[in-house]
């Protein structure tokens, strides 16, 4: 919802207080005066004239103006839990919800300043987590993996690359100015490298300009990668990868299984 900053004339909350009290639906109301009213005005609105039969306060009656704190424990703890669960709620929406949850109104400004001053929670760039990562399947993976020798273990993975110029996000120049970079390829042309790798280093390696999907992948398998493995237990005879798409399939687990190669998938 958005907050309208401009003061709403008189002749506006009287209109919305009569249409209101016409049973007329608040989208309609603001669609008729042609204006974005917050549900919280309409609510002060109401409960003013409710309580004086006027829709516009005295001005004897205002609160001294200042910097407003008056959070009670309640509320900041309120605002705890809603920012553990919702980190990168606006303040608009955060200031939404306390209204909704005790009644509490109080400005934007206001809701920033209790946040860093009294809270000691600021705005930073955040960190992406992937929602399906599992602690459960990585510590048992790791105590799966933790009485394997090293040299049976061997790793494959795609890793795309591509002009190093497309990497050069930064530039130099004399203090005081701005400093320019020049794309020469719009579009240059990107390489997929397949290594697989293990303690003795890389065993295995293909290169394609192509998107890898899995009959790629399980080409690469059957031709370069597994003739190099052993049988399980020997030396380079667990093969671990990551749990994507073209990784899985009953395919892929046959040809492991043909050449005794043992299959570990990463966890998610």
């Amino acid at each position: 919802m958005k907050w309208s900053i401009a003061t709403t004339p008189p002749t506006v909350k009287i209109v919305c207080v009569r249409m209101e009290m016409q049973n007329y639906p608040r989208d309609a109301i603001c669609a008729a005066l042609g204006r974005t009213i917050s549900r919280q005005s309409f609510d002060r609105w109401m409960e003013l004239y409710r309580l004086t039969q006027r829709v516009v306060r005295d001005p004897k009656e205002y609160e001294e103006r200042g910097g407003q704190y008056k959070l009670t424990g309640e509320d900041r703890e309120f605002m705890l839990e809603l920012l553990r669960a919702e980190p990168g709620l606006f303040l608009d929406e955060i200031r939404e919800r306390l209204y909704d949850d005790s009644g509490t109104l109080i400005g934007i400004t206001s809701v920033h300043r209790n946040l860093v001053e009294k809270m000691s929670i600021t705005l930073k760039k955040a960190d992406t987590v992937n929602i399906k990562k599992s602690l459960v399947a990585k510590y048992a993976y790791i105590d799966r993996l933790a009485g394997v020798p090293a040299e049976q273990i061997v790793f494959t993975d795609e890793s795309t690359f591509c002009s190093r110029d497309l990497l050069r996000t930064f530039s130099r120049s004399k203090k005081g100015t701005g400093a320019i970079r020049h794309q020469l390829e719009q579009n240059p042309k990107r390489f997929t490298l397949i290594p697989a790798i293990s303690m003795f280093g890389v065993i295995a390696l293909t290169v394609t300009k192509e998107n890898v999907k899995r009959p790629y992948f399980t080409h690469f398998l059957k031709y370069q990668l597994l003739p190099r493995m052993n049988p399980y237990p020997g030396l380079n005879s667990i093969l671990v990868m990551d749990n994507a798409g073209i990784h899985r399939g009953a395919d892929v687990a046959r040809l492991c299984h043909d050449a005794g190669v043992r299959l570990i998938y990463l966890p998610p």
